[in-house]
């Protein structure tokens, strides 16, 4: 049954693609804020390692054991593992839509979606790729960004409803498990996600609010949430992740680029269209090579650069090296 909440988030989610598909590029660009037309540029060696026809949403991504990536393909509710030989391959699929992922140490996973893209939920995924739902998020609008917080435990970001979800995967059970201005939309209008990617560092959870342009802080205490803080502005991010420095790096989807996030805030762009950004919409960090990222793409569907939407890709940038 869809509630008043699921029906306002498919439009909104609707919305979102009809705009991709119709509005031309100057008008969407003219819409965005200006915010890395100053930004320091240094460019990285980057290289396509696995790419998806046009019209493909790769929208998220993580590493598992042995440098194994798992890629999240929203719209057809699937997860690709691509191994050594950079060849996708068909992992997990669920009847509906597929945005977040986490992985266990067991190699199995929880991924965040939509049933049949009409009821939010969460499913659980084994390591060998069979899938069952999990729980359904009763009052949730548009489940997210996933990350692990202990063994069993797993937080979502909803996007819409501007909350994080906590789920147990034990008592096959979702909780509200924080609310706050700082996660949610200042538009409700806006198809623009508010807490969108979340990442754990230090033992501090990190998300990225879209819509306000922000990064919010919030200290684990004891598995509970503490007080929100803000601790970046003005920095338009989807997901992001953390090296092992605590440098940031983050996918700014609509802006077609990967940032770098220093410890002392500075920002400065790795990739742009060039090196295959288009729609950047997640990153996973990698420590092999001397540090690497691996950034998925929907090739600008949410907003389609000249020339139109490209196909959607999986791209590796060293940070070690120029082009």
């Amino acid at each position: 049954m869809k509630t008043p909440h699921t029906l306002l988030a498919l439009k909104l989610v609707r919305a979102a693609l009809l705009a991709a598909m119709t509005v031309g590029t100057s008008a969407w660009a003219q819409g965005l804020p200006p915010i890395y037309d100053r930004t320091p540029v240094e460019i990285k060696a980057a290289s396509t390692l696995a790419e998806f026809p046009a019209g493909t949403f790769l929208e998220n991504i993580a590493i598992g054991e042995g440098g194994t990536l798992y890629v999240n393909s929203y719209l057809e509710g699937k997860v690709y593992r691509i191994g050594s030989d950079s060849k996708p391959k068909l992992w997990a699929s669920v009847d509906g839509t597929i945005a977040g992922i986490a992985l266990n140490p067991d190699g199995s996973a929880l991924v965040s979606g939509w049933i049949k893209g009409k009821v939010p939920a969460v499913f659980a995924v084994t390591a060998a790729g069979g899938t069952e739902v999990l729980a359904k998020l009763d009052g949730a609008m548009f489940p997210n960004g996933v990350v692990r917080i202990a063994a069993g435990r797993f937080l979502v970001a909803d996007s819409y409803k501007g909350v994080i979800w906590e789920v147990n995967t034990e008592t096959r059970s979702a909780t509200l498990w924080l609310a706050d201005e700082l996660l949610a939309r200042g538009d409700a209008a806006n198809p623009t996600p508010a807490v969108n990617g979340i990442k754990l560092f230090g033992g501090t959870l990190y998300a990225s609010n879209t819509a306000k342009q922000l990064v919010v802080k919030v200290p684990l205490v004891n598995g509970r949430a503490g007080r929100p803080e803000v601790v970046l502005k003005n920095i338009g991010l989807d997901d992001f992740d953390f090296d092992e420095a605590g440098v940031l790096y983050g996918a700014t989807h609509v802006y077609n680029s990967l940032v770098r996030v220093g410890r002392d805030g500075k920002v400065t762009v790795l990739a742009r269209l060039a090196q295959g950004m288009a729609g950047s919409t997640a990153v996973a960090y990698s420590a092999a090579g001397g540090g690497q990222v691996f950034v998925t793409t929907n090739g600008g569907m949410s907003m389609p650069p000249a020339g139109g939407v490209q196909t959607g890709k999986v791209v590796q940038v060293n940070l070690t090296r120029a082009p």
